[in-house]
């Protein structure tokens, strides 16, 4: 059992990672997205007619979105809600946003930022 202060850094830590603008769009590390996005998988197979489609083409982004859709296709078919049946999965990309299929591509640099007039900014 953790104490309440290892508690609080845990919690800290987490927040931290969750929040972290390196993180935002993992859903691997984020629990909640993650189960969520199985509900894709759900959704497919009830309007199918709780049945498992043959093929299915899942928009990629960052890659988690397509793991857990397949999650949700193994639970429904461990549940026995489906018949087992192999479902083949295609990743598309788009062009203008595709950081699987060219992930060694340079990123273009950070605009500058413009300084505002009057204020004054405390760095910690």
């Amino acid at each position: 059992m953790l104490t309440a202060t290892a508690r609080g850094i845990t919690f800290s830590i987490w927040t931290r990672m969750i929040f972290s603008p390196r993180t935002k769009s993992s859903g691997n590390l984020r629990p909640c997205y993650a189960e969520g996005c199985k509900t894709v998988g759900f959704e497919i197979a009830e309007q199918l007619g709780w049945r498992l489609p043959q093929n299915i083409v899942v928009p990629m982004a960052g890659g988690s979105l397509i793991t857990k859709i397949h999650k949700g296709f193994e639970e429904l078919k461990k549940l026995g809600w489906v018949e087992p049946a192999p479902t083949k999965f295609f990743g598309a990309q788009a062009t203008g946003c595709s950081p699987i299929t060219s992930p060694s591509s340079p990123s273009p640099a950070p605009p500058e930022a413009e300084p505002s007039s009057g204020g004054r900014m405390l760095v910690s």
